[in-house]
């Protein structure tokens, strides 16, 4: 697969203008902390060298991650650390014995036939939807805030994948032209089944239209690391190594505390 420009985010720095940047403490009763200026410099570099590399693409998504949580500031402040450790699934692993469909495609095509609502329901997809491009984050905004969510509160993943392990909806069999074009406006690309907490760059936390970005802790360390190389080498070794190590011995414990009931590796080399 070819990246192609509708993956690049020619705005990602003015998504971040006035933006206030936080991170969590690694442990279990963690806290909010205020990041120094060479943390978020050296996070801005990172995101650029993926923004701009040919085998990866970032992304947003737009999620109240109620599954996990149904109170976004109870999800905030008790299991946000969970969160960073075990990552972001599909709804078919939320349950158990679920009936789980071949593609995306198969699901919508079904609601659109008339399938009733409660029947719709029935099915859920392994794909996660995601936003790419230049308009991403606003597209990811408004999704972010759901249904029956008065308070307008919402996060916000921000992330990247490789450019192999994504699915364009145009290259499903049977894409509804009235649905592939809004998708296509929406900058809509799928992820097979998870999203690994290695590749989640942080999340925006979205309260009446004001906006907190909080840095994964675990690339906080990462980016830690990298502060005393020069920056050209520093390029390198991220186009080289882009996800970052996480202590996921806590893994099992904390699958179970945000309801998900099973789990998909992915071997980094």
């Amino acid at each position: 697969m070819k990246k192609t420009d509708k993956f690049k985010n020619n705005r990602l720095f003015d998504d971040f203008e006035g933006i206030s940047f936080k991170t969590i403490t690694n442990q279990d009763n963690y806290e909010f902390i205020t990041l120094e200026t060479y943390i978020i410099n050296l996070f801005k570099q990172y995101i650029s060298v993926i923004n701009e590399s040919l085998e990866y693409f970032t992304y947003y998504r737009g999620d109240i991650l109620n599954l996990m949580e149904e109170d976004t500031q109870v999800f905030l402040e008790k299991k946000l650390n969970k969160f960073f450790i075990v990552g972001q699934k599909g709804v078919n692993f939320y349950r158990e014995n679920e009936v789980c469909l071949d593609d995306e495609m198969s699901q919508i095509v079904k609601h659109i036939d008339g399938e009733s609502d409660s029947e719709f329901k029935k099915y859920k997809s392994k794909f996660i939807s995601v936003s790419v491009g230049d308009s991403s984050l606003e597209i990811a905004q408004e999704y972010s805030k759901g249904c029956n969510n008065p308070k307008g509160e919402g996060l916000v993943i921000f992330g990247f994948e490789e450019i192999n392990n994504m699915i364009d909806p145009s290259q499903l069999y049977s894409f509804p032209e009235e649905l592939l074009e809004l998708s296509d406006s929406e900058g809509e690309v799928l992820l097979r089944e998870i999203i690994c907490p290695d590749s989640i760059f942080g999340l925006f936390s979205i309260c009446d239209d004001r906006k907190n970005f909080i840095i994964n802790p675990w690339l906080v360390n990462r980016l830690k690391q990298l502060k005393d190389i020069k920056s050209t080498d520093r390029e390198d070794i991220i186009k080289e190594k882009p996800f970052f190590k996480i202590n996921q011995v806590k893994f099992d414990e904390y699958l179970e505390e945000l309801n998900m009931k099973r789990y998909a590796i992915r071997y980094r080399k």
